[in-house]
């Protein structure tokens, strides 16, 4: 595909047709609540899921929580919290 024709958007690259304008006499919503920002907060929901199994999987390895958080750039205690220890 051509990509003169495409728009970055954060989870890839859409024809631009596809990206929809602004349309006349429709009051603009806020950018948080556009569909855009929505399906990524989905895909982030299935993703943490995602992450918290291999969390799991990691741990269950012998990879420190310590070690796990600097891997991954999460917190201490994201990592606690999803392998459920405190």
């Amino acid at each position: 595909m051509d990509d003169s024709h495409c728009q970055p958007i954060s989870t890839g690259w859409v024809p631009s047709e596809s990206v929809p304008g602004p349309v006349e006499g429709r009051r603009q919503q806020p950018a948080l609540q556009g569909g855009g920002v929505e399906d990524e907060l989905r895909l982030y929901g299935q993703m943490k899921s995602g992450r918290d199994d291999l969390f799991r999987r990691a741990a269950d390895a012998g990879v420190s929580e310590a070690r796990i958080a600097r891997l991954t750039g999460h917190s201490r205690t994201t990592v606690r919290a999803a392998l459920g220890t405190s």
